[in-house]
């Protein structure tokens, strides 16, 4: 009877949240895992050979001396915490299976292909876009030059309070990464630290485009599920009312829409494999 080996599962992290992903392995192994030592020992043996009495009757004796010397290796656990995260977390059922009874504050494992914005460079785009020169005509008459000077001055105007508009925008949204999963049944939206990510986002979209190869998995804690809590205090100052206003407006203008799970992303990663 063959017996079957155990083959090893080998991950490509593409984000990693340090901090909550080293809360959650303290929290399970009572500790955290900061060197693995390895200790090497090595014994280095010595003789001499001692030749007592005549050269042909004489005994010879043989001294040895044995010396150890042990060296201790430092390695850094580094993905191996992940590895033993995502195996706490499933053993001992923490990990919400059925997604769509997830609740806020659930831990969810998604699968499915993901879709990175970077708005952070669309923000750029729209910081230049006031900076354009309008349009001039040539070849007018004296009257047309006039008509088209009172023209301009109006254009310019209008460019002006346009441009005032889009960097008011520019620097009211929180301009930043988004992730977008779809999975067979949902689809998830989360906000990513650049930092957080062991690639450049610009390096990501410049070789897959915003949308990902592959079959990706979402290790994320969920936040929000359907449209946002209306309910607020009561007696606000009309002007605080009017904050919330505005922040609802941008959150529904360039943040997560109201049919999307909302999660906290604390893995991001897909299985290596040989198989096509």
């Amino acid at each position: 009877m063959e017996s079957e080996e155990r083959k090893a599962t080998l991950f490509d992290f593409l984000y990693i949240d340090f901090d909550r992903v080293n809360s959650l392995y303290s929290q399970l192994f009572s500790g955290l895992l900061s060197v693995i030592e390895q200790v090497a020992s090595e014994t280095i043996t010595s003789g001499t050979d001692l030749r007592l009495g005549p050269s042909s009757f004489g005994t010879t004796r043989r001294s040895e001396q044995k010396e150890s010397e042990s060296r201790v290796d430092r390695l850094n656990p580094h993905d191996l915490i992940l590895s033993d995260v995502l195996q706490g977390l499933v053993q001992n059922n923490f990990i919400q299976t059925d997604v769509s009874q997830a609740h806020p504050g659930n831990l969810v494992l998604l699968n499915g292909r993901i879709s990175i914005l970077n708005f952070e460079a669309y923000r750029h785009i729209i910081n230049i876009i006031p900076n354009f020169p309008m349009p001039t005509v040539g070849g007018m008459t004296h009257t047309e030059k006039k008509h088209r000077k009172q023209q301009e001055k109006e254009e310019r105007k209008v460019h002006e309070f346009t441009s005032n508009i889009i960097k008011l925008i520019s620097e009211l949204v929180p301009w930043g990464l988004q992730i977008i999963m779809q999975t067979s049944s949902l689809t998830a939206w989360g906000a990513l630290r650049t930092e957080n990510l062991r690639e450049l986002p610009g390096n990501i979209t410049l070789k897959m485009g915003p949308t990902l190869t592959g079959n990706w998995y979402l290790l994320g804690i969920v936040d929000v599920v359907g449209p946002p809590e209306q309910e607020l205090p009561a007696n606000l100052t009309p002007q605080i009312q009017g904050m919330i206003d505005a922040a609802n407006t941008i959150r529904s203008m360039f943040g997560r829409p109201d049919n999307h799970l909302g999660v906290t992303p604390l893995l991001i990663f897909r299985k290596l494999s040989s198989q096509t």
